[in-house]
């Protein structure tokens, strides 16, 4: 699936988001980096159609989202937030079971992912009753057994123990491995490198840079999203950002 997004803009109050233009195709991973209010979850969210943009428009395959029913939509894409809602009286079960598609063919399927996360003492447990980390994982299982063409993540890591990050990590390789589309956001820059094709990187809602792993995560453009110094160095074929505090004049 093409993903296309041209020329978005975003207005509220004094925030401003772009002009915002990126394309993504099936089998890549788009990091989108920044600090914090940046405009990255806004991004992701105009992507879902959950918010209108001012400017621009967002193709599927050619297709405009605004043409798309929300049912159309959500075949195409799956989405985890950054803030995960607390739905009344559900057990983990029902939670992943409400995930399009997932229901007789698929159960199969969502038993197989509940057992690779090794979460099978969860699954009926009330999901208000998980921890934080706990119910992230839950609902990026929820996003996978969409089967949607492209998944959209903010920030999966967030709450996870280390072994469990490690694993999210892997599982976005292999989404991509899968043919599929993946989209997240990241905080930490060694992360971003690791996984991802291309990278977005905002600060204030403006573009600073975007294209290749390789051109966006060097000292030049990380100087200027973030008040540090960096070193870029590959390491066994793989990139080291290492951020380090500016030296007082």
């Amino acid at each position: 699936m093409q993903i296309e997004v041209s020329g978005i803009e975003y207005s509220v109050n004094r925030f401003k988001l772009g002009p915002v233009s990126l394309s993504v195709k099936g089998g890549e991973v788009l990091g989108i980096g920044g600090p914090n209010g940046s405009g990255k979850s806004t991004l992701l969210r105009i992507m879902l159609r959950l918010m209108r943009p001012t400017k621009g428009r967002i193709t599927l395959d050619g297709v405009n989202i605004d043409e798309m029913s929300q049912r159309d939509l959500s075949r195409k894409l799956a989405y985890l937030p950054q803030n995960l809602f607390s739905p009344l009286n559900l057990s983990v079960q029902d939670v992943l079971l409400a995930s399009e598609y997932s229901l007789d063919k698929k159960n199969a399927r969502l038993d197989d992912i509940i057992r690779r996360y090794g979460i099978e003492e969860l699954k009926h447990r009330d999901f208000n009753s998980l921890s934080g980390g706990e119910k992230r994982l839950v609902m990026l299982i929820g996003a996978i057994n969409q089967d949607a063409g492209a998944i959209l993540m903010d920030e999966p890591d967030t709450f996870l123990d280390v072994d469990k990050e490690i694993q999210v990590m892997q599982e976005i390789m292999d989404i991509r491995n899968s043919g599929r589309s993946v989209i997240v956001i990241l905080h930490d820059l060694n992360k971003l490198a690791s996984i991802c094709d291309n990278i977005l990187m905002l600060r204030s809602g403006q573009v600073v840079a975007y294209g290749s792993t390789d051109e966006v995560l060097v000292p030049e453009v990380l100087e200027k999203m973030y008040s540090a110094s960096f070193t870029v160095e590959r390491i066994s074929g793989s990139l080291r950002v290492d951020a380090h505090a500016r030296k007082k004049s």
